[in-house]
């Protein structure tokens, strides 16, 4: 069987930035499980493992283009501090959590003012090129309502 659409793959990775240094892992006791062709992970990720079999390693990069995007100064938002809760003392490095449509998440504080913070947007790979190593662990058809919900439901995971 082959890493194709509709199915659902298990794998081990290691991921590193462009010096060497290690972002993320999954390693095969705890694998990453996704199911392919429906959004899952990052389409060129999806794209370089297409055709792979069980046991096979896959070693690639992916430009910040491919990745999470080009870092954009645009990215970075300027919130006045009235905002924050009372009693706050934000700093540079301190992140502070915000719902900007994709759920609430932490953002980097990059610079403080009397009267202002300025929080980065940007994904935190952005700009960065990303060199992944995988080893294809597994490979099994999808389920029909793991297809219809658009990803893995993994033994003891319910939901309508």
């Amino acid at each position: 069987m082959q890493v194709a659409n509709d199915k659902v793959v298990s794998l081990a990775y290691t991921l590193r930035d462009a010096k060497g240094e290690m972002l993320d892992s999954a390693n095969a006791s705890d694998p990453l499980h996704y199911l392919h062709g429906h959004n899952n992970l990052l389409p060129a990720f999806e794209a370089n493992l297409l055709g792979a079999v069980v046991g096979q390693k896959v070693e690639f990069k992916l430009s910040a283009a491919d990745g999470y995007g080009e870092y954009e100064t645009a990215n970075l938002q300027e919130i006045d501090r009235a905002h924050l809760p009372a009693g706050q003392d934000p700093e540079p490095g301190m992140a502070i959590l915000a719902d900007f449509g994709g759920g609430r998440r932490p953002f980097p504080i990059t610079k403080v003012t009397a009267t202002h913070i300025t929080i980065d947007l940007n994904h935190p790979l952005a700009g960065q090129e990303l060199h992944f190593s995988v080893e294809v662990l597994e490979i099994r058809d999808a389920e029909p309502v793991e297809v219809a919900h658009g990803h893995v439901h993994l033994p003891g995971m319910h939901h309508h």
